[in-house]
């Protein structure tokens, strides 16, 4: 995880400066002002527990949303597919809590008619739809990785956030069923008749390759956005 000490302390001074003490601060969050001081003094490595920055964010007075306290300790690497992370999280130290939608998190694609089954329904991640400009939170959810398929981008163990569309564009990593196989590869238009599914992957895994006469056996589920990484 990349834990950013400073903004996280910055954040932490905004806040008690809010309540006018650490001890009003550690109160209202039920944290206790000594973790509170040394997470502020920048003496902790390791990120709190996402159940701790939630306390805080819900105690923040507006200062900051749960959703960016997870970035800023490196539970979400949105730096994954986009670069302006810090940038966001430092420019809106000032602002409010957004509205957030509750994005599913599953374990496994469902092979039926719905992508998501509440059989594989491990939760829900509270997401600021501004981030990556969502307007209908049911086009999103988070899917668990459970190979080495696209481990150069997100590791096994990880969530990556899928956006739910049926095609894809060149260079895309997309989640895909092929005979009833869900894959997470990158799309790659070959020529006009082939497209290659290639692994982003530190192991040598096979590329797949549909051609037009078996373009119908591909259905894409959707288009990886983002990422939440394991706690």
């Amino acid at each position: 995880m990349n834990f950013d000490k400073k903004v996280f302390s910055k954040i932490l001074i905004k806040i008690k400066n809010n309540y006018g003490s650490i001890n009003k601060m550690a109160e209202a969050t039920g944290i206790t002002s000594a973790y509170i001081s040394k997470l502020i003094r920048l003496i902790y490595k390791k990120a709190p527990s996402p159940e701790i920055l939630k306390k805080i964010a819900d105690n923040s007075k507006g200062v900051v949303s749960y959703y960016e306290l997870l970035i800023v300790c490196g539970y979400i690497d949105k730096n994954l597919f986009s670069d302006d992370a810090s940038e966001f999280i430092r420019n809106n130290l000032n602002g409010e809590s957004n509205v957030l939608f509750n994005i599913p998190i599953i374990s496994k694609i469902s092979l039926g008619n719905s992508i998501i089954d509440n059989e594989y329904l491990e939760g829900y991640l509270p997401l600021d739809p501004n981030i990556y400009d969502m307007k209908i939170p049911d086009d999103y959810f988070y899917l668990k990785i459970t190979d080495e398929s696209v481990n150069l981008k997100v590791h096994n163990g990880d969530y990556i956030l899928i956006h739910k569309q049926n095609f894809a564009e060149n260079n895309d990593i997309i989640v895909g069923i092929i005979d009833d196989n869900v894959v997470i590869r990158l799309y790659k238009k070959i020529d006009g008749e082939t497209i290659a599914l290639e692994a982003v992957s530190s192991y040598s895994i096979d590329t797949i390759l549909v051609n037009s006469t078996n373009l119908d056996s591909l259905k894409i589920v959707g288009k990886a956005i983002g990422q939440f990484g394991k706690f």
